[in-house]
């Protein structure tokens, strides 16, 4: 049984903080870019999903392979 009280914090890995094991170049879609291009980038990178950043690099959304097979299966 694991028991969180009784593990010290220098044996707890999960004791750092987010910046030490972030990715600080990722790939990222503006919000004019096409669906079509969006699409054919989370293929060709075999991304799960990657944020949306508006014209001043601020995040403004994230496009999730799921937004894109919802999208894909209301065209039919």
């Amino acid at each position: 049984n694991y028991t969180p009280h009784l593990v010290k914090e220098e044996s707890n890995p999960f004791a750092g903080t987010v910046d030490e094991i972030m990715v600080r170049s990722f790939t990222f879609f503006r919000e004019s870019d096409s669906i079509e291009s969006a699409v054919a980038k989370i293929v060709k990178e075999d991304l799960t999903g990657a944020p949306v950043l508006d014209e001043n690099r601020r995040p403004v959304g994230f496009l999730a392979q799921k937004d894109c097979i919802k999208f894909a299966t209301q065209l039919r």
